[in-house]
């Protein structure tokens, strides 16, 4: 399945990122107050021929604001957070995601180097609930390919354990107008552990979108760190 977290018998064992379904966040009022101030920050929606203009020269899907080249982030975003079951991601209303639907999944970045790590720390929520998410996440956050078709007929199902993952800090080790690179460094709750997950993406259809093989795995293995010396921190506040 596609690689991400699993946590076996009380050793950190990198596999799949999976979480608990229908886990409410801190509160269910404040999860859906978030949602809800997500989906309000998009907008009103663009004319589809106006939309189709603004991709073409570089624009997001859901019409966000931005475009940069090149460069790179040395603070941390300014964001709240939203907690899709028990892993929180970032919401920007400038940088993304542009589109939250009711049930938490979420897509459409800014051309922007915060937008792409933006779009890759969203990445461990989506894919928190991945019998739920699935074809949207092939359909929206990953690069079209062999790669994402295995992933969409994959027919494994959540694991049901309570793991919570925090983002604690990032490194944007490349970034270009249609490719970046991105390390994000998350704690797994349970084991007090840290783990670097670094991510290719590329500017498609108007959206940053990850990476992945012919056979569903993402370029890099995630592996544990000891430390976030050389990481810009960014932690639920």
């Amino acid at each position: 399945m596609l690689a991400l977290i699993v946590v076996i018998a009380g050793a950190l064992v990198v596999a799949n990122l999976v979480g608990r379904r229908d886990v409410a966040g801190p509160s269910s009022a404040s999860s859906a107050a978030a949602t809800a101030a997500g989906t309000a920050s998009t907008g009103t929606a663009a004319s589809a021929g106006s939309t189709t203009s603004a991709v073409a020269a570089g624009g997001s899907v859901c019409g966000l604001p931005g475009y940069v080249a090149s460069g790179t982030v040395t603070s941390p975003p300014v964001v709240d957070w939203q907690y899709v079951g028990v892993t929180a991601a970032p919401h920007s209303a400038t940088a993304g995601p542009g589109r939250v639907e009711p049930d938490g999944f979420r897509y459409c970045y800014a051309h922007t180097p915060e937008g792409a790590i933006l779009a890759t720390a969203n990445l461990l929520a989506v894919t928190s609930d991945l019998v739920r998410f699935r074809e949207r996440l092939v359909d929206r956050t990953l690069v079209p390919g062999p790669g994402a078709e295995v992933v969409r007929k994959n027919t494994g199902s959540n694991q049901d354990q309570d793991t919570s993952v925090r983002v604690a800090g990032f490194r944007l080790l490349s970034y270009s107008a249609d490719k970046a690179t991105v390390d994000l460094v998350a704690r797994i709750a349970s084991q007090g552990a840290y783990v670097s997950f670094p991510f290719d993406l590329q500017w498609v259809e108007g959206d940053w979108r990850v990476v992945v093989r012919d056979d569903g795995s993402f370029p890099y293995k995630p592996t544990q760190v000891y430390g976030l010396v050389g990481y810009v921190l960014w932690q639920v506040s």
